[in-house]
């Protein structure tokens, strides 16, 4: 075995080995945490708020009291039938 054959092995980071280790996992769960909120924000409170834009467009809450009272679902309130 040659002299130039062998080379000496790198040492190992032992300063600072948490702080950076924390820094990578930091930044890992910060852009994974943005990109939950995200897709939270575009497929779940997005179509919600198309859904409850739509139901109240085309709401009459006079109909709906109307109807609730007549089906007897306030009890205090006489039927007027």
């Amino acid at each position: 075995m040659s002299a130039t054959a062998v080379t000496k092995l790198a040492k190992p980071p032992m300063r600072k080995l948490f702080y950076n280790e924390a820094k990578k996992q930091l930044a890992g769960a910060t852009i994974f945490s943005f990109s939950v909120v995200g897709a939270w924000k575009f497929f779940v409170t997005d179509p919600k708020k198309e859904k409850f834009a739509e139901f109240y467009a085309n709401y009459d809450p006079e109909a709906e009291y109307k109807r609730l009272k007549a089906c007897g679902v306030y009890k205090s309130i006489p039927n007027d039938d």
